[in-house]
């Protein structure tokens, strides 16, 4: 599924605004899709960002998306092999995506879950979680891979089918980092799919979204000024959050199991 969107290199005036605003109170090198679609249209992103302000701002999505997903130690997978072909170089870019994705996808998860309490009609949280300290900082990721084989192309099908669990599947964009590396996407194939079939990755993904709904509601949260959204962007809304919820849950367990693997890897 190819969404609408607005790059950050495409972005201008408020919407360029939101997305600096957003990169600082996460400390994320770039911006995620869940946010570049919501800004494609029309007043979407701005009522967003104005509801989940606060929460930005105390640093409360980074704190608590970084608690979620420590909460549940990394999926087993099996250690990578000599013959899947993965040099150190490589394992080394790839762990860098998987690390971008691993701190992103808590903090979005966190965020969206807020913004269904802001439309649920609630505006405060239980509690004041502290900031995360700055930590590590992440290397820029490197370009989507633009020029695809067929192989890889049907590899990145079925994984984004199994990672969304339904044939509308919405492409992760991760699969489209690790597809500059096929070897890397297939290793990581054959993980997510094992783990899909032991049901591992079902009762994972459960326990992540119900993690986050509890951190969500010790988020601070404003009404976007007390204002009401209009129908169209209330339905924009709530198709974001139903569009992007699972998958990023899901994304979650899979993305910190393999992350596990390939930094078991490079310690060998």
């Amino acid at each position: 599924m190819s969404l609408s969107e607005i790059p950050e290199s495409e972005a201008a005036g408020r919407i360029a605004e939101i997305y600096r605003a957003i990169l600082a109170a996460t400390g994320l090198p770039s911006t995620n899709l869940v946010w570049r679609h919501m800004a494609s249209r029309p007043g979407v992103l701005e009522w967003a960002y104005d509801a989940l302000e606060a929460g930005f701002s105390a640093g409360a999505f980074r704190s608590l998306g970084a608690g979620v997903a420590a909460e549940l130690p990394p999926a087993a997978m099996p250690k990578l092999a000599e013959d899947e072909c993965l040099d150190r170089a490589t394992l080394e870019r790839a762990a860098s995506v998987m690390a971008f994705y691993n701190r992103a996808n808590p903090i979005n998860l966190v965020a969206l879950c807020s913004l269904r309490r802001v439309l649920a009609g609630e505006t405060s949280g239980s509690g004041n979680p502290a900031a995360s300290p700055a930590g590590d900082g992440l290397p820029a990721l490197p370009p989507v891979a633009r020029d695809v084989d067929p192989e890889t192309r049907a590899r990145m099908a079925a994984l984004a089918r199994t990672i969304n669990d339904t044939d509308g599947a919405l492409m992760p964009t991760a699969l489209r980092h690790l597809a500059n590396w096929p070897p890397v996407l297939a290793a990581f194939g054959r993980r997510v799919e094992a783990l899909a079939a032991s049901g591992a990755l079902d009762a994972g993904a459960a326990a992540i979204l119900e993690s986050a709904a509890a951190a969500a509601r010790r988020v601070p949260l404003t009404r976007s000024g007390s204002r009401a959204p209009g129908k169209e962007t209330r339905d924009a809304l709530e198709a974001a959050i139903d569009l992007f919820v699972p998958p990023i849950s899901r994304m979650i367990v899979v993305g910190h199991g393999f992350e596990a693997v390939i930094r078991a890897a490079l310690d060998r």
